[in-house]
């Protein structure tokens, strides 16, 4: 029987670490008071408010987000992508 290769690279541990749609996409979920301001949203740095992150992450992957009912919203961005902004923001 052949030994099954059980490593991880470092790709795999992000998209893991940040929550993953289809392979290779970070999925980062937003909700919304009735005011319209953010309430919550999840990977947010802990150096910002819930709606700064919103915000960057507006201008940055503006094609990215996808409004929901019920004062939600979602957006799926390529795990290679999210990382380069990550880097970008801790230089």
């Amino acid at each position: 029987m052949a030994k099954q290769d059980n490593s991880v690279t470092e790709k795999e541990n992000i998209v893991t670490a940040y929550g993953s749609g289809s392979e290779g996409e970070v999925i980062i979920d937003v909700r919304f008071y009735p005011t319209g301001r953010v309430n919550t949203i999840n990977q947010r740095p802990l150096n910002l408010e819930p709606q700064d992150w919103f915000d960057r992450l507006c201008k940055k992957f503006p094609a990215d987000y996808r409004p929901l009912a019920g004062g939600r919203g979602t957006f799926r961005i390529a795990s290679d992508r999210f990382t380069a902004m990550l880097q970008e923001n801790a230089a």
